[in-house]
């Protein structure tokens, strides 16, 4: 007796139905479910990769977004070296001048941030550097500039003659915040020099009439630096470096964070609320000057942070570029581009990805290098980019 699922017989009494009382068989009720599970699993098989894709590429997009803004922060400093820098300081220099202490900051061969001070006995160098000092051989930059800090005060300024300062309604400096002056011409050789009074180098707002020199013709400019205390240096410090502290997990072994570390006037360090995260998962970070070393207005020589490496068609030899690299007078002069390399990867790691190549390289002109990316572990299961940024110092000269 064969089974089988019967239906009414309908077709005896009514003959519309006669041909449909046959049924299915259990063989054809197993074979359809069979094709119906097949086709579910394929169905919700599909529907978890895209799934799976559509949140990678999400947060692939959350991360990029991120990553502009962060980035945005690194050029506009890039652009603001030397703003708000006073080009000469009176004669016998600043008292109460105190810089960044000694610490140690990055991995690698651990730089020093005291090795890039400079004195009150000359006006700061508006860019410094060191080459292939931190993690995986990383370079390491210095900004000085009044509007590199992490404050309202930093980002205003105004101009001052003997009947007070300039006001500019909702941009004015409040009471108390700290400012210093300068006179943007003390002479025919002596521009940008920074007013001192009593000693001292800094000022509050709204300005006493004791610190102007009773130059009724000249417009002193003033320019915030901290909302609430004293400067130590008559400018403000980033220093951009990859660090290997708090790193996410999804990161690729042996990388890092690009952080910017913001000097702090009460402690003459870089206290950890001042290191600000600018991109995880940094595998290298390569700066390249590029330099006028004739002053014909054109490019010719590009270097490394410190000078020891360069190439160009001038003629200069690395010995001169360090000497340019250590003048504020000839760094205002010749620094007219800086191009900064960020290695880092996209995502997570990815099992069913193979990233093609055993190195790559970072930065141009002969003066980056080819990052050996086996030194990573599981290197090949992460998607590798390189982050290129061009600037120009607009506030040099």
């Amino acid at each position: 007796m064969s089974s089988r699922i019967l239906r009414p017989n309908f077709s005896s009494h009514y003959p519309r139905f006669q041909g449909m009382a046959k049924g299915f068989t259990l063989l054809e009720m197993i074979v359809s479910i069979g094709i119906l599970i097949v086709i579910i699993a394929v169905v919700f098989d599909s529907f978890g990769r895209l799934f799976t894709s559509a949140r990678r590429e999400t947060k692939i997009t959350e991360a990029q977004l991120e990553e502009l803004v962060n980035l945005e922060i690194l050029k506009m400093d890039l652009e603001s070296v030397g703003y708000g820098l006073p080009w000469s300081y009176p004669q016998g220099g600043l008292s109460g001048y105190q810089e960044a202490n000694s610490a140690n900051v990055c991995g690698g061969s651990e730089v020093d941030p005291s090795d890039f001070n400079d004195s009150g006995a000359q006006p700061p160098v508006a860019l410094r550097g060191a080459n292939d000092q931190c993690v995986n051989a990383s370079d390491y930059l210095v900004i000085k500039s009044v509007n590199v800090a992490r404050n309202e005060t930093c980002e205003k300024w105004t101009y001052v003659e003997e009947s007070g300062p300039h006001t500019w309604g909702a941009k004015d400096f409040g009471n108390n915040e700290r400012l210093i002056l300068i006179n943007p011409k003390a002479s025919d050789l002596d521009t940008k020099r920074l007013v001192v009074s009593g000693g001292s180098f800094w000022t509050t707002y709204p300005i006493g009439g004791n610190w102007l020199p009773g130059q009724p013709q000249i417009r002193y400019i003033a320019y915030g630096i901290d909302p609430d205390t004293n400067p130590s240096v008559p400018f403000n410090r980033a220093d951009y470096y990859i660090s290997t502290t708090n790193v996410p997990t999804d990161c690729a072994p042996g990388t890092g964070v690009l952080r910017k570390a913001i000097f702090s006037h009460n402690t003459h360090g870089f206290p950890f609320g001042n290191r600000l995260p600018i991109l995880d998962c940094v595998a290298d970070f390569q700066v390249i000057l590029g330099l006028d070393m004739n002053e014909d207005g054109r490019v010719g020589t590009h270097s490394n942070p410190d000078g020891t490496s360069i190439e160009g068609s001038e003629g200069f030899e690395a010995s001169d570029v360090q000497t340019t690299l250590g003048s504020p007078e000839l760094l205002r002069k010749r620094l007219k581009e800086i191009r900064v390399y960020i290695l880092t990867h996209e995502g997570k790691r990815d099992l069913k990805f193979s990233y093609p190549d055993d190195t790559i390289t970072v930065g141009e002109f002969g003066v980056g290098k080819n990052f050996d990316l086996t030194s990573i572990d599981n290197y090949k299961n992460y998607r590798w980019k390189v982050v290129s940024i061009t600037a120009k110092p607009r506030n040099l000269e």
